[in-house]
């Protein structure tokens, strides 16, 4: 497998979906249909659906609980809808779908709760504040667990790792009766603020998503669920700011537009657009270089440089993506991964090819280039987390320092 997966118009494919994560985050509407359709029209739909679910887990889900089934059932429709013979048709209107996800997600709140705590769950070995007997497997003992944990004052840390490390292999039914347990503990030892929590519907809705996500073939943990539950009820007792029970509904007119306007780019000899200026037509956005802060990247552990590889071994890494193994296919070229190059059997075969799809990488200007394999500064994830934090005080959790300087 190649080090670097280039997408449509040459990004590298994991800084493209990091780069939709912070749009997302900071609200960037055009940013982050840009950054979603850029992975849609490289033909990484499946990879798409499942990553928008765990943004709207990570970021979204304790503060939107009530947005959940809505883009579980977007993404159904995404999923559901009839493949293209072609994912340039122009009657592809299924992607409408696709831009009212991204809108939605832009108008409602998010945090870095359970992002936080995931990070620290998967990169540290937390010492439980259970003790050896209350930690046991019997039935007894674990349903105590959660019980000392959640209190007025609760450490969510721990509560963290209880249901993403202890529990990360308990089945649906086990979970489900602990959710039981949480609605029962906020409804009857934490009055919410006269509005208690609807038992017999929270569970038909925490049994939905499971059944939805199933549906969409997507992996999942329940406990995983439950924490992203147990956040919610907590928020809703601190008074956070919460996602409404309101959907963006965008008429299909108003939108074609702006699904024109992230379609493939091909040559055109009617307005003089020539394979070399593909690039420059079609590259709106720059990779964020905060990713390079707030995820591991590749470029970083990769033996290969990201620049060469985008200026000399370009064709190869876009083999990878299926749009342009599709390309490589239609005009007989194979994928030599022992040489790590593309091999076209006739030499017309390949001058077409590179008539419709030479983009000329290292032809492009300094500012096109820059926009996908630009240096970055080295990574800095303490200051940056920080600084979201002073950002908003829409959250229930900070990492303590002591993990924050060994992050």
């Amino acid at each position: 497998m190649s080090d670097f997966i280039f997408t449509r118009y040459l990004y590298e494919k994991e800084e493209v979906g990091y780069s939709l994560v912070l749009s997302l985050l900071y609200k960037k509407e055009e940013e982050s249909i840009f950054w979603a359709t850029e992975l849609y029209y490289s033909g990484f739909e499946e990879e798409l659906y499942e990553f928008l679910w765990i943004i709207y887990q990570n970021f979204y889900a304790s503060l939107n609980i009530k947005f959940e089934h809505y883009l579980l059932k977007k993404i159904e429709l995404l999923k559901n809808a009839k493949k293209k013979i072609n994912i340039n048709e122009e009657t592809d209107t299924n992607i409408i779908h696709l831009h009212l996800i991204i809108k939605n997600l832009i108008i409602r709140p998010n945090n870095l709760d359970t992002f936080s705590l995931i990070i620290l769950t998967s990169d540290f070995e937390i010492e439980s504040i259970l003790n050896e007997n209350e930690k046991k497997n019997e039935k007894k003992d674990q349903e105590e667990c959660l019980k000392k944990l959640l209190t007025l004052t609760p450490n969510y840390l721990q509560i963290a790792k209880l249901l993403l490390d202890d529990w990360r292999e308990k089945d649906e039914t086990f979970i489900e009766k602990n959710m039981e347990y949480t609605i029962d503990f906020f409804n009857n030892t934490i009055p919410m603020n006269s509005n208690p929590i609807e038992k017999k519907k929270a569970i038909k809705d925490f049994h939905k998503t499971i059944q939805e996500i199933k549906s969409n073939g997507f992996d999942f943990s329940p406990s995983y669920l439950l924490l992203t539950r147990i956040l919610n009820f907590y928020s809703l007792l601190n008074k956070l700011k919460m996602g409404k029970l309101l959907f963006l509904i965008v008429p299909e007119e108003s939108i074609e537009s702006e699904i024109n306007k992230y379609k493939n780019i091909e040559i055109d000899e009617t307005q003089n657009i020539k394979s070399n200026q593909i690039l420059q037509k079609s590259r709106i956005y720059s990779i964020n270089p905060q990713i390079n802060d707030v995820f591991k990247l590749k470029r970083n552990i990769s033996k290969i440089d990201i620049k060469m590889a985008f200026r000399e071994n370009w064709l190869y890494h876009t083999s990878f993506s299926p749009l342009w193994k599709s390309r490589i296919h239609k005009y007989n070229g194979t994928i030599s991964t022992d040489d790590r190059k593309i091999i076209f059997v006739k030499e017309q075969d390949e001058e077409e090819f590179y008539l419709r799809y030479g983009y000329e990488p290292d032809e492009q200007s300094k500012e096109c280039q820059e926009k996908s394999i630009s240096s970055f500064a080295k990574s800095k994830f303490k200051e940056w987390i920080e600084n979201e934090y002073k950002k908003s005080t829409n959250r229930l959790y900070q990492i303590e320092e002591e993990y924050l300087d060994e992050l």
